[in-house]
């Protein structure tokens, strides 16, 4: 599928998707002008673009045979509501986009829980479309998704850290505990997006667990990807924060991921201690943290983190080999090929290029 064809697809659907989630928040209007502001901090930032997890659940309603995809857009709008919450959760534990004070952090939290409870509000929808059985499944799928997303953020407050970095010297043990986290983090949520749209579509068990399989090797490669996206400079003409998390997010907060864990343990020790430097400071301009992209690049961390990113995506690309050809399949074929390619890495390697 060409590339602009599936970037037409998922605005396709996020466009009949955000209207639902739209009428759910402004509700709360009605209840209290402040705490509707607090819901469309992020919902907000999310109109009008090009969204996944709605799409990933068409592409695998329609791969498994299902008719009029829209009947189940508040399957699509239940999950990126779980989406949005993670979102606003996250903001209040890392203080991103300028989610910094004690009030706003609260108001993040508040509205991550709100979020999740109108995530199953949507499936009530579907009642009229759908027997009992599926919406049940349904709702296990959103619970499964929520809860592996605050497991991977107890890996990433309190294990994955710089202090905890003697813990995970050895390389193997390492990539075990990350490989874990990212499947926390995204790997089960997307599969469960994947299953979601096969379960409405009324496809057999055998089906469930390919698409399973597919979700969840795809949704770790995605979360990896984040991570290497985390310390892409902005450029001059960039204005847009990434999506939804300010840039050196991780690094600020002191994560140790694939591209720091490289530098830290395989990288030049000058180059480490720099980065070190920097990060003592507890001030950063884009500029100063421009140096620390510079650093990964030259200690080729990027390199390495994208290696296991491509492993990921292989292991999505031969779940889907086992699905007959179909405009359906290649729907989630191109999901694989534009993450294998991400817009993060290519930048990076440009500036490799630039460079030498």
């Amino acid at each position: 599928m060409e590339k602009q064809l599936y970037i037409d697809y998922l605005k396709e659907t996020a466009g009949k998707t955000t209207p639902i989630i739209l009428e759910l928040v402004d509700a709360y209007k009605d209840v209290d002008g402040m705490l509707h502001e607090f819901l469309m901090h992020f919902v907000g930032r999310r109109l009008n673009k090009p969204l996944l997890k709605p799409a990933l659940v068409r592409a695998t309603y329609e791969l498994c045979g299902g008719q009029n995809w829209e009947r189940i857009l508040p399957a699509s709008a239940a999950f990126e509501l779980i989406n949005i919450s993670s979102y606003q959760a996250n903001s209040a534990f890392d203080g991103k986009l300028k989610v910094l004070t004690k009030l706003e952090k609260e108001a993040q939290f508040i509205a991550a829980m709100i979020s999740r409870e109108l995530s199953q509000f949507c499936l009530d929808r579907l009642k009229k479309d759908f027997n009992a059985g599926q919406i049940e499944q349904l709702t296990d799928c959103l619970s499964q998704s929520n809860k592996f997303i605050y497991q991977a953020q107890h890996w990433d407050l309190n294990l994955l850290t710089w202090d905890n970095l003697e813990k995970y010297r050895d390389e193997q043990f390492f990539l075990k505990e990350y490989t874990k986290r990212c499947f926390y983090g995204s790997g089960v949520f997307t599969g469960q997006c994947a299953i979601a749209g096969g379960v409405l579509a009324g496809a057999s068990d055998a089906t469930l667990e390919k698409l399973k399989q597919f979700g969840e090797s795809y949704g770790t490669a995605l979360h990896m990807i984040n991570d290497i996206g985390d310390f892409v400079p902005s450029s001059a003409d960039d204005a847009s924060d990434k999506d939804y998390q300010d840039r050196f997010s991780d690094f600020r907060n002191r994560r140790l991921t694939l591209p720091i864990y490289h530098l830290f343990t395989l990288g030049n020790a000058g180059d480490a201690a720099k980065a070190r430097q920097i990060a003592s400071r507890g001030s950063f301009d884009l500029a100063t943290l421009a140096k620390v992209a510079e650093l990964l690049l030259t200690n080729r961390s990027f390199d390495y983190a994208q290696t296991f990113v491509s492993a990921k995506m292989e292991d999505a690309a031969e779940c889907l080999a086992l699905f007959s050809r179909s405009a359906h399949r290649d729907v989630l074929s191109t999901m694989v090929s534009v993450g294998k390619s991400n817009k993060y890495y290519n930048r990076l390697k440009s500036i490799i290029n630039h460079e030498n």
